[in-house]
């Protein structure tokens, strides 16, 4: 089955985990991999729908919005409880849902998707789910998005990138 919903939990996959805080206490600051916008923007244009799922609402959110991606909010939610939400919205099984996480926090819906993903600097637990062959080779905020398109697209499990819409796409961005 190909995928068509490709969840993203964001601290530690798109970004290498560290905040950097404010005095108040408030993260401020978070780096990303500008070449995993590019790779989410070959996930949608072979088809996928791509989501970002994360318990920091302060930064992500506003990523999100600006490159035109749906935001769920799971702070103090157990992630997995987003399953019949998405399945609604996207008109998708589970068994056609890819999820990329790093820490336990993703492992309730890991568990819960048919394709399943982690960054090689993954907790253990989320190594062990996803098994050895889904352990990518790069760590969170290092393009590791780009390197699960290819792993992805190798297995047979994308439909076919369109150009067209990959290019359609980085114009109705704002950033």
């Amino acid at each position: 089955m190909k995928i068509k919903l490709i969840i993203l939990d964001v601290d530690g996959v798109l970004t290498n985990g560290k905040k950097y805080y404010n005095d108040t206490g408030l993260a401020q600051y978070k780096t990303f991999c500008d070449k995993d916008f590019s790779a989410i923007k070959k996930f949608r244009s072979s088809s996928c729908r791509v989501i970002f799922l994360s318990g920091d609402k302060n930064i992500n959110e506003s990523i999100a919005s600006n490159r035109g991606i749906d935001f769920y909010y799971s702070r103090n939610k157990c992630k997995s409880s987003f399953i019949s939400q998405l399945k609604e919205k996207y008109s998708v099984l589970e068994s056609s849902m890819c999820c990329i996480g790093d820490d336990i926090f993703d492992f309730p819906i890991m568990e819960k998707v048919a394709y399943k993903f982690c960054p090689k600097d993954a907790v253990l637990q989320i190594k062990d789910l996803c098994g050895s062959q889904n352990v990518l080779e790069r760590k969170g905020g290092d393009n590791v998005l780009d390197e699960l398109y290819d792993v992805c697209s190798s297995r047979g499990l994308l439909e076919p990138f369109v150009l067209k819409n990959f290019l359609k796409l980085d114009k109705n961005e704002k950033f």
